[in-house]
């Protein structure tokens, strides 16, 4: 029970860390910068850069909850991250306001590129920590028969 309550603790507080980083990348990079394209960047590469530093300092340790935890608050955090439909303002109305507020043409859409680009870098960040662990398993295996 004990560990159930830290492992909830631990996703949320990780998931709020994620929707706090990509939210100042928004209003730093996307808002104030407005450079739609380097955010589009920033999201993609934000998970695969946070997947290589989690495999990297618990890659030798056998406790490799962290990374789990890790790809489901990032999941939760896209969830958060997806903007509301208005159910009073119609999709166009909302893109000027978005538009004339931002500064960027077609800002909503360049916005959900982005989470795209979020999940598409979760994707393939997950992917190279399972391909690295399959690698280092199969070097494992060859070099313990090698040496028979």
């Amino acid at each position: 029970m004990f560990g159930i309550i830290i492992f909830l603790i631990k996703l949320f507080a990780i998931s709020y860390l994620i929707k706090l980083a990509m939210t100042w990348g928004y209003n730093i990079i996307f808002f104030m910068m407005k450079k739609p394209y380097l955010y589009i960047i920033f999201s993609f590469l934000f998970n695969i850069i946070i997947f290589q530093i989690l495999l990297y300092f618990y890659s030798q340790e056998t406790d490799t909850s962290i990374i789990n935890i890790y790809a489901l608050s990032s999941i939760i955090a896209l969830m958060m991250l997806i903007p509301p439909k208005s159910k009073v303002y119609s999709q166009k109305e909302m893109d000027n306001f978005a538009d004339e507020l931002t500064g960027v043409q077609n800002s909503i859409r360049l916005n959900k590129i982005a989470l795209f680009a979020f999940f598409i870098g979760g994707v393939i960040g997950s992917y190279l920590i399972m391909y690295q662990a399959n690698i280092s398993v199969l070097d494992t295996f060859i070099i313990s028969h090698a040496n028979n």
